[in-house]
C-alpha cells in the first residue's frame, strides 16, 4: 500500500492505456525529528546482516551502522535492525523524536500491534517497545524498499565484509548516490 501521508506520491495515467507513474521518494522528518531507516537481508550462504542509518529533519546523514548476526529467519533480522538501531539513538543520546522505517511490513505490524506471549519474538518486540518509551515522539512505519535504498546497500555491502559490526560517523562513498537517489525514485508499472 502506498500511503500519501508516508511517500510523496504523484499518479499519471494515459487514456487507454494501463501506464502508471509513481513517485516514490524518502520523506525528511519535520524540524527536530530524526529518521531510523533499517533493514535486513539474509544472502544465499545464510549470512544474515542488517543495516541502519540515521538522518535529521536538514537532510543530513547522522550516522549509519552495519552488522552480522548468525542464522535466523528475515523476521528476526528484520526486528534486530530496528532493536540495534533504536540502542543506537538511545545510547548516543541523538535525539528524543524519532520516526522508524523498515520494508518489512510484518516486523512494522508486530511492533505496533504486538503480539503474544507465545509468539517466537514476543522478548524482541517487548525490548523494541520498552526502547522506544525512551523517546517523547516515536512512530512506526512500513515502507517499500526502493524508498529504503540507502540501509538496503548498507545491509547488502556487510554481506561481503569481513567485520561482524561497522559504523560509518560519515556516508561512505558507496551510499553517496544513494542519499541523493532515496530522494526522488520513479516506480512505472
Amino acid at each position: 500500500m502506498i500511503s500519501a501521508t508516508t511517500y510523496g506520491l504523484n499518479q499519471q495515467s494515459q487514456v487507454g492505456e494501463v501506464n502508471y507513474s509513481f513517485r516514490l521518494n524518502w520523506m525528511k522528518p519535520l524540524e527536530g525529528i530524526l529518521k531510523l531507516n533499517c533493514d535486513g537481508a539474509v544472502s544465499k550462504e545464510n549470512v544474515a546482516s542488517c543495516g541502519r542509518v540515521i538522518q535529521n529533519s536538514d537532510d543530513r546523514f547522522v550516522v549509519a551502522f552495519t552488522g552480522k548476526l548468525g542464522m535466523c529467519s528475515i523476521l528476526k533480522l528484520e526486528l534486530w535492525a530496528i532493536l540495534h538501531g533504536l540502542r543506537i539513538l538511545v545510547n548516543r543520546n541523538l535525539g528524543h523524536q524519532v520516526i522508524i522505517e523498515s520494508d518489512s511490513s510484518t516486523a512494522v505490524r508486530l511492533v505496533n500491534e504486538g503480539c503474544f506471549g507465545s509468539h517466537p519474538y514476543f522478548d524482541l518486540v517487548q525490548e523494541i517497545k520498552e526502547l522506544s518509551n525512551q523517546f517523547f515522539l516515536f512512530s512506526y512505519y512500513h515502507i517499500l524498499r526502493e524508498v529504503n535504498l540507502v540501509a538496503d546497500i548498507l545491509t547488502k555491502r556487510m554481506m561481503v565484509l569481513e567485520e561482524d559490526f561497522f559504523a560509518y560517523e560519515s556516508p561512505p562513498s558507496f551510499i553517496y548516490h544513494l542519499l541523493l537517489a532515496d530522494n526522488y525514485v520513479f516506480l512505472s508499472i
